[in-house]
């Protein structure tokens, strides 16, 4: 079986429950919402999606099919948007290192940008 690529999560999963309906649901067929990630980051880094991409990998040892959906945002686009001077993502990533600040993160790139598609992906993320 090929393994997935590296996509790490904002924080671990903390609801088995929600996990386990997620598994469930893409077994049903139906899809998770996507979830957002750092296209310029090594490996990847989402920046919400911690339970869907617990799923998605449950789902994959499964069936072996990759059923993960992913809107990419850019290092660029981030600093335009929530980077605070001249901090780096790596250093704003460090700066939000608990749970309720990665929301405050994703609301306000969710506030500041004007892609649809990462605004639907963000919405009620925080």
């Amino acid at each position: 079986m090929p393994l997935l690529p590296i996509i790490l999560p904002p924080h671990g999963p903390d609801e088995a429950a929600l996990v386990a309906k997620m598994v469930f649901d893409l077994q049903n067929g139906d899809q998770l919402p996507p979830i957002v990630v750092v296209s310029d980051t090594q490996p990847l880094q989402a920046i919400t999606g911690s339970h869907r991409l617990a799923a998605w990998e449950k789902y994959f040892l499964l069936t072996g099919m990759d059923q993960r959906h992913v809107i990419f945002v850019s290092k660029t686009e981030l600093a335009e948007h929530v980077l605070d001077n001249n901090e780096t993502f790596e250093q704003a990533w460090q700066r939000c290192g608990q749970r309720f600040n990665f929301r405050d993160f994703v609301h306000q790139l969710h506030s500041a940008t004007k892609r649809k598609d990462l605004r639907e992906a963000l919405e009620g993320q925080w």
